[in-house]
């Protein structure tokens, strides 16, 4: 996996202004040791979405104002904070919130801001779906166990087939005994 620094993805000869404002913050800060920057390739790798999810989350944090490092080929570096921000999308959507509310979340998670009204429905919407979910998980439990049983039933059933199937097979067979083919030739009745 190759990994650079934001220094060094940002350094080139077509730097951009966001580049630029990397480069100023670690200049400001000359004991902070450089951000390790990851492509979309990688951080798909490392957070095991599809390419188009981290595209698409990206587009939804960057329409609410959330600002993504961009290379001089204008194409999106991550750094560590823009992984967590990802993390929490794909979360926020696995428990049923809307990209674009899951980006309005996570961006005003970190602008220190609070949206009581829009958050209150989201998490409305988030224990519904919650609930709806746990009662699901009830039901597969339920079907879960009928088939458990079931298959138990039928194990015990193969087990008392094989059992009897074996003690059939070790009790001796007795063969009728054959009369001679004198005997059968003269004592014929007829």
């Amino acid at each position: 996996m190759e990994q650079g620094t934001t220094q060094d993805k940002t350094q080139g000869t077509a730097q951009g202004k966001t580049q630029g404002a990397a480069q100023q913050e670690a200049a400001q800060k000359p004991d902070a040791q450089p951000e390790i920057a990851y492509t979309t390739k990688q951080l798909t790798e490392l957070i095991g979405v599809a390419q188009s999810t981290v595209r698409k989350y990206s587009m939804a944090l960057e329409g609410e104002g959330y600002d993504i490092l961009r290379n001089e080929l204008d194409r999106r570096i991550f750094r560590d904070r823009d992984i967590v921000a990802i993390r929490q999308m794909v979360e926020l959507t696995r428990q049923g919130a809307k990209v674009d509310n899951a980006a309005r979340i996570v961006v005003e998670e970190r602008r220190g801001k609070q949206l009581p009204a829009e958050n209150k429905q989201v998490t409305a919407e988030l224990l519904e779906y919650i609930h709806k979910q746990d009662k699901q998980i009830e039901r597969m439990s339920e079907k879960l166990d009928r088939l458990l049983e079931l298959q138990e039933d039928k194990t015990q059933e193969s087990a008392a087939s094989i059992d009897t199937e074996e003690k059939s097979q070790e009790e001796p067979r007795e063969e009728p005994k054959k009369e001679s083919w004198w005997k059968r030739l003269f004592n014929r009745k007829n």
